[in-house]
């Protein structure tokens, strides 16, 4: 018998800022996609998967350009439903 583990893609909101001068106050928010293992209770936000996910996405547009940026923030862009403790994806 062979063991298969099923792999779930979500999509991710993440917020991060380029602290210079020229992007003084103002905050990138962008998305990215997930795939995972993972239950969807565990993908909690700024937790370690998200967050790298999320680097992983920004770094795809920023590093060739040598930006440093600051990630604040990241969080599944789903809605869950919680009913008798269970959390599951709304439908």
């Amino acid at each position: 018998m062979s063991h298969f583990e099923t792999t779930f893609a979500y999509k991710l909101i993440y917020v991060f800022r380029i602290n210079d001068k020229n992007h003084q106050g103002l905050l990138k928010v962008g998305d990215a996609t997930i795939e995972t293992t993972k239950p969807i209770a565990e993908l909690v936000p700024n937790c370690r998967d998200l967050n790298i996910a999320a680097k992983k996405r920004i770094d795809s547009y920023t590093r060739t350009a040598s930006i440093e940026y600051e990630l604040l923030h990241t969080e599944l862009a789903v809605h869950l439903k919680e009913k008798h403790g269970v959390k599951s994806l709304k439908a």
